[in-house]
């Protein structure tokens, strides 16, 4: 077996989706020769983050190093101090363990800020994963001097990382346009692992039941969506028999006095964070799917790993997103559901009324091959392999 060194930030226990695309590659690389050491940061660090034990199983297979919280985790002086203990325990999982290479992923950019020294002490590849976008995230925001940091550590990632992996097209779009290194930049999505769903059909129940998974933040229109049923109450076509949406995750304030004013409290409904083994028992019940993104006109990029889990669950989607978005492509190109401009009521309104009345789901076949965690997996090892050989 290979020894792969795993940089990431967060490791399970820790939820959230940035976890999950590295615990899935974790639990396949195994069965292409790989044996994965991670260096993560203790779920103490992440006071805000959902703990989810139910990830554990897909890293049982992996050897973990924790950095445990510290003074770091309050002072002022705190990240920077982080960063060195980092950096120090995962030298030492690089000297307890045969590593042949690395693999760092973000957020949080220390992850490759480590990797970053670890290349330049020991000259092994290193593989620079990009789950979201560094300075090109639409929502990046920082004081000027962080800024010059970021851009230096960005700089330097692009120049130093044997291949930089993106989970959007969107960010390797901007890595080659930015930096000139297209020869080095690969996309990778997020996918979906069949484990999850097994061989069943997922069932549905009696009425038309919308779910949606995850947190809904401001910047999504959801607003819109409460309206256009809102609208569709009104007139009768929906009603409480024959029509639920139903939120699993932290929703907002500001949608849950909507959901009051509207009067929609019978047919709208939410439940808190739960497990993901157990979000897979309420997908078993869903007609279709809520996608949403961030309203904004530098959000086209935005490509949510919850989409993928859709696949994997095989219904339609209904999506609400802007003009030009990575998902409105890949639904359109599968035919995996129906878009609606997320800025228009009326849109939303009327093809949310057409999917109620006829559902139907025909996509193409390719997309359950093309985003299979465990070829994804195949993939990655693959480019591992080509660069321990000398390929760089």
């Amino acid at each position: 077996m290979l020894g792969l060194l795993v940089i990431s930030a967060s490791a399970p226990p820790v939820g959230g989706a940035g976890t999950i695309r590295m615990a899935k590659f974790v639990k396949y690389l195994p069965e292409f020769g790989y044996q994965p050491v991670i260096v993560s940061l203790d779920k103490g660090y992440f006071k805000r983050a959902y703990i989810d034990e139910s990830l554990l199983d897909d890293v049982r297979e992996a050897t973990i190093y924790r950095l445990s919280p510290s003074i770091d985790n309050i002072s002022s002086i705190g990240k920077p101090l982080r960063n060195l203990r980092y950096l120090r325990l995962a030298k030492k999982a690089f000297r307890e363990n045969r590593i042949d290479i690395i693999f760092s992923t973000h957020p949080l950019p220390t992850a490759h800020w480590v990797a970053l020294q670890l290349k330049q002490r020991f000259g092994i590849p290193w593989v620079a994963d990009f789950r979201d976008g560094f300075l090109s995230h639409p929502f990046y925001s920082a004081p000027f001097w962080r800024r010059r940091y970021d851009a230096r550590l960005e700089q330097s990632i692009a120049e130093n990382a044997d291949v930089i992996l993106t989970a959007m097209r969107g960010i390797a779009d901007y890595f080659i346009s930015k930096y000139n290194i297209a020869e080095k930049v690969v996309f990778i999505p997020n996918g979906f692992d069949p484990d999850d769903f097994g061989d069943k059909r997922l069932g549905q129940s009696g009425k038309f039941s919308m779910l949606y998974t995850g947190t809904i933040s401001r910047t999504m229109r959801a607003d819109n969506l409460l309206l256009a049923v809102s609208k569709l109450k009104r007139k009768g076509i929906l009603t409480k028999d024959n029509f639920e949406a139903l939120f699993v995750g932290q929703t907002t304030d500001e949608f849950s006095r909507l959901v009051k004013k509207e009067d929609l409290g019978e047919i709208v409904k939410s439940l808190s964070p739960r497990p993901h083994s157990e979000i897979y028992r309420v997908m078993e019940q869903a007609s279709a799917f809520l996608l949403m993104v961030p309203d904004c006109q530098s959000c086209g990029q935005l490509l949510p790993s919850k989409l993928f889990e859709y696949i994997g669950a095989r219904r339609p989607i209904f999506a609400l997103l802007p003009e030009k978005n990575e998902a409105k492509e890949l639904i359109e190109r599968y035919n995996l559901g129906i878009v609606a401009r997320c800025s228009d009521v009326a849109d939303i309104a009327d093809k949310l009324s057409k999917m109620i009345e006829s559902c139907e789901f025909s996509p193409d076949p390719k997309v359950y091959e093309r985003f299979n965690r465990k070829n994804q997996a195949k993939r990655l090892a693959d480019i591992l392999g080509y660069l321990i050989e000398g390929g760089r």
